[in-house]
């Protein structure tokens, strides 16, 4: 997904979905290795879903611009995928303490599977979020 264009809905979902994916596998697997190779299928399922989106729905072209179409390389978008994956939900030490004091209420309250629930709520955010800045850029004059 280039900064060009705005997300479409599918790909918004889908980071939503992988966000969730993440952040839920500390309830299904206890040991790390396992957590590493979840986390791995994550990022590689994601990223094989986002590069299926962009061939299937290449971006619209201008009819000021001349007719040559680039098939997007699949490196390059699971690289883009990979970055903003780990960016979004490795890169805050604050979030990873907000997150776990979560869980610790949740299991508190008797919440059988909370690392669930607290990805769960991180897609909603994620997915709000996307479609506001969605909105946003959709409002922002374009300049050529």
């Amino acid at each position: 997904m280039s900064d060009s264009r705005p997300p479409r809905p599918a790909e918004q979902v889908l980071q939503a979905g992988a966000t969730a994916a993440w952040i839920a596998v500390p309830d299904y697997t206890s040991r790390p290795m396992a957590r590493r190779t979840a986390r791995a299928a994550v990022l590689a399922a994601s990223a094989g879903a986002f590069v299926l989106l962009e061939r299937r729905a290449p971006e619209e072209e201008d009819a000021d611009e001349p007719n040559e179409t680039e098939e997007p390389r699949p490196a390059l978008v699971a690289a883009a995928v990979a970055a903003g994956l780990l960016a979004s939900v490795g890169a805050s030490v604050g979030g990873r303490r907000a997150s776990r004091a979560a869980v610790e209420r949740l299991r508190a309250r008797g919440v059988r599977r909370p690392w669930t629930v607290v990805g769960l709520g991180t897609a909603a955010v994620t997915l709000a979020l996307s479609a506001v800045q969605d909105r946003l850029q959709r409002s922002l004059p374009t300049t050529r």
